[in-house]
């Protein structure tokens, strides 16, 4: 520890700090299990690289990169993809149900503002005010009482 650089110096104990914070989490059982177990394996690992960064080099050449730093760098890009894509279905599926909601919401409301007919005792009662017998005009005079011209 006493040779490490001044980055190795910040990044390692800072690395181990989230991965005892995803740890904490993963045993509370705070978020999914999944995500928990994601966060601490990759902090993890972060602080193993930081700590030796020998090992990513072995690595990578063992996977047929020249350097660790490579390595590091697509699987950092390769996770960012992953988690843009990830985002973007979420965020579609969250539009979906948004929609779908206020489809629902609108469907709801608008059966609330107009009953289904023979329900309201408003029109009922003026259906069975129209029904009733109304009285007539006299002979030879129109529906609004003008005379239309005939013989009385």
């Amino acid at each position: 520890m006493a040779d490490w650089t001044l980055f190795q110096q910040v990044g390692v104990p800072l690395a181990a700090l989230l991965a005892v914070a995803a740890a904490i989490r993963l045993v509370r059982r705070r978020g999914g299990p999944v995500t928990a177990t994601f966060w601490l394996l990759l902090w993890a690992s972060a602080a193993a690289a930081i700590a030796s960064p020998d090992v990513t080099t072995r690595v990578a050449r063992a996977l047929g990169v020249a350097r660790g730093a490579d390595l590091v760098l697509y699987c950092a890009v390769l996770a960012g993809f992953t988690g843009f894509w990830a985002m973007t279905v979420q965020q579609r599926r969250t539009q979906r149900d948004l929609t779908l909601l206020t489809r629902a919401l609108a469907i709801q409301g608008a059966r609330a503002a107009d009953p289904p007919r023979g329900s309201n005792p408003a029109a009922a009662s003026s259906s069975a005010a129209s029904s009733s017998v109304a009285p007539q005009p006299a002979a030879g005079h129109g529906a609004d009482g003008r005379d239309l011209g005939g013989a009385a």
